[in-house]
């Protein structure tokens, strides 16, 4: 069965499912290494735009990801800016 996707950078208050890639904040202080405070997806162009948000894996108690990397994620974005998985 298809999965609807939602836009990445779109405020819901109920389940997003997403597909985008794995990059780093830029603007933040991190020193260009992935870690849980430089985390972002990007979403695909067709569905999100290119948008980027921050993505909150707090909640999760192991990942493995990589800088390029191409992920399906379930998660809430209340805001439009924070996707927490």
């Amino acid at each position: 069965a298809r999965v609807k996707l939602d836009p990445v950078g779109a405020a819901r208050q109920t389940l997003v499912r997403v597909v985008g890639r794995i990059c780093i904040d830029a603007e933040g202080a991190n020193g260009g290494r992935l870690n849980e405070n430089s985390l972002m997806l990007e979403g695909d162009v067709k569905t999100s735009s290119g948008a980027r948000v921050k993505l909150d894996v707090s909640s999760l108690d192991k990942i493995s990801l990589f800088p390029g990397q191409v992920v399906y994620v379930e998660g809430f974005n209340l805001s439009g800016f924070t996707l927490v998985a």
